[in-house]
């Protein structure tokens, strides 16, 4: 699949940032060259910039009585009840 828009391609992988090829690749080679030249005496785990590649939470702002709310309209609009 090729992508069509950065913006697009974050939406349907559930990721938090919009993140085009060239932004991936900096993310690799970063991690790559931080991990071939730490020290491992010191930082003995290999680093990952992991914050990139965190997927977002959908229940965050949502609170139990708006759920419900939401809910309620997907129950009215619903093809399939």
């Amino acid at each position: 699949m090729k992508e069509t828009g950065s913006h697009l391609v974050m939406e349907l992988s559930g990721l938090t940032r919009a993140l085009s090829w060239a932004d991936m690749a900096m993310v690799v080679l970063a991690e790559s060259y931080l991990n071939a030249n730490r020290d491992q005496k010191k930082h003995p785990k290999p680093v990952t910039l992991f914050e990139m590649w965190e997927k977002r939470d959908t229940n965050a702002d949502v609170t139990p009585e708006r759920r419900a709310e939401l809910e309620a309209q997907l129950e009215r609009r619903s093809a399939f009840r």
